[in-house]
């Protein structure tokens, strides 16, 4: 059933100033951070700064994803309409992330590796990643005028399988990427991790504010939506 406009995806207009105002104190302390207090990487030496944005992003991206298949479980649970449109969001967010994860990844790689793309194994599956969710995308734009909603929620669910394959690619395959957590413990000097968490704390407030982004445009979709399907939603 249809959900009145009001009650969909609400926009609370507070929120992306809040946002804004946090993420400009942040990010100034977050490239000091990065610049002046980590220091300097033994072998890799200045271009190993590229982790303090890289590493982050990709958490934001994998966490950004994984809300998404949260999202679109509680759809086909209560059938909202509402919560699709949450989950579309997030992946729009996700894959904005995951293209600064291959940009930064590819940045580093070449002066490190020697190659622009060494068909690494986190690096590649870091890759499929973001085919397959910008594929989602596309998908969702066909098959909504369609009211294809399970074929959408179908699609997400199987790409979401792909997230802890992505996570454990270096140590299910021996590659160049280097494992930063592995048994728990932290393989960086405290100064640098600490760089890392505040670099995650900027890249989520930025993603937070491209999930507001992602809600006008998802509101919007709504109404065409609502337009389209004055029959109500089918989930054929």
């Amino acid at each position: 059933p249809y959900h009145r406009a009001e009650d969909v995806i609400p926009m609370k207009r507070r929120w992306p100033e809040v946002l804004w105002a946090m993420s400009g104190p942040v990010g100034v302390i977050f490239w000091w951070m990065a610049f002046f207090y980590a220091p300097r990487e033994r072998e890799m030496g200045d271009v190993q700064r590229i982790f303090y944005m890289h590493m982050p992003m990709a958490w934001t991206s994998l966490l950004a994803y994984g809300v998404s298949a949260v999202w679109h479980g509680l759809y086909l649970w209560k059938r909202q309409v509402r919560w699709l449109f949450h989950g579309w969001a997030c992946v729009w967010v996700g894959v904005v992330t995951n293209a600064l994860v291959l940009v930064t990844g590819m940045c580093w790689a070449r002066p490190i590796w020697g190659s622009w793309w060494p068909w690494e194994p986190r690096l590649t599956t870091t890759f499929l990643m973001f085919i397959m969710y910008a594929a989602y995308l596309v998908l969702f734009a066909v098959l909504l005028p369609e009211g294809r909603t399970l074929g959408i929620v179908a699609y997400n669910l199987f790409s979401a399988v792909n997230l802890p394959v992505v996570y454990l690619a270096p140590r299910l395959w021996r590659g160049l990427h280097p494992v930063v957590i592995e048994g728990g413990q932290v393989r960086l000097e405290p100064a640098m991790w600490h760089t890392v968490l505040v670099g995650w704390l900027w890249s989520l407030l930025w993603a937070l504010l491209l999930g507001f982004v992602a809600d006008r445009i998802s509101w919007a979709r709504f109404r065409w939506a609502q337009w389209l399907w004055s029959g109500g939603v089918s989930d054929a």
